[in-house]
């Protein structure tokens, strides 16, 4: 409840209250001057009052349970006035701090986001400066003694999305109140594309995802401790559940997958692809990037291929 509605609520039921009253003092004023006085019309006169009456206490106590006040009593007109003053003004400072709370949370939207190039994935300067232009001035207004009331959704969170979401050419007439206060802000809506629009997190999670795509991953090497070949339940039976150690054991004049590719034209070939290759030192697995920074393991270790026209 804003102060502007309570007081207009409680303005409304006393007037309510104080037309019925006019009424009754009518009619008693009749017979005051020993005249007849009509009892339908007084009768009528004070159930309206009494509505009016449970009127006023329900808006004075939703708006005590607004700022956290337990429901006010009263014995007099004057207290009943004093009580709905000091309210109004707690009220103030209640939606004061509501709007404070919800331009914060706008600031930190700003804050936690870049904008990215879309084909690059890199900041684009000029863009990610009026996005901190944004931030600062959205910051400076919820300092303020009177923070400005911005239009839009309760949750500061979601007031970007919203934004966004506005017809190009009825950004201007709804966002009016904003470039009043804070211009940066309706130009980040204008001027940058939520498709542009990165949070930080994800921002930092991309390149590595493209760096681990853009890996060439290595054959996974044994464990020190070789599997027992008649173990039905062996860890061969999932290759994802291999381990991979740094270091193992390898007899002498073993060829590994790194080095595979060199003299492939001469000797017995190892597949280190082929879970049937009978050295089962090479175990299937995920594969890394090779450490020793070799070329690429090749698709097909089968050996040149001889060309068309040789004997």
């Amino acid at each position: 409840m804003t102060p502007e509605k309570f007081q207009q609520s409680y303005q409304q039921s006393l007037t309510a209250l104080d037309s019925q009253l006019a009424r009754v003092n009518r009619e008693v004023a009749n017979l005051s001057a020993a005249r007849p006085a009509d009892p339908d019309v007084i009768a009528a006169a004070v159930v309206r009052a009494q509505q009016a009456v449970e009127a006023v206490g329900s808006v004075v106590a939703e708006a005590a349970a607004v700022v956290n006040d337990p429901p006010p009593l009263w014995a007099t007109r004057a207290d009943l006035e004093s009580i709905a003053t000091s309210i109004t003004e707690k009220l103030k400072s209640h939606a004061g701090s509501a709007r404070r709370v919800r331009l914060e949370a706008i600031a930190a939207s700003l804050l936690m986001a870049q904008v990215l190039h879309p084909r690059w994935r890199k900041v684009v300067p000029a863009l990610d400066a009026l996005r901190l232009r944004a931030a600062a001035q959205v910051q400076e207004a919820a300092n303020s003694n009177d923070p400005p009331d911005l239009p839009g959704p309760v949750d500061g969170g979601d007031w970007l999305a919203w934004a966004w979401e506005l017809p190009t050419e009825a950004v201007e007439e709804s966002l009016a109140a904003v470039r009043t206060v804070v211009p940066a802000l309706v130009e980040v809506v204008l001027e940058i594309d939520p498709g542009h629009w990165v949070v930080i997190a994800e921002a930092i999670a991309m390149p590595e995802a493209i760096a681990t795509a853009q890996e060439v991953p290595m054959m996974a090497s044994a464990p020190k401790s070789n599997p027992t070949p008649d173990s039905g339940s062996s860890i061969l039976s999932d290759p994802d559940s291999v381990p991979i150690a740094d270091e193992v054991s390898i007899p002498s004049g073993t060829v590994l997958p790194s080095e595979s590719w060199i003299g492939a034209s001469s000797g017995q070939r190892l597949n280190p692809l082929s879970s049937n290759h009978e050295d089962s030192s090479v175990l299937p697995g995920p594969r890394m990037k090779p450490r020793n920074n070799l070329p690429d393991l090749p698709r097909r270790l089968d050996g040149p291929k001889d060309k068309k026209g040789e004997n």
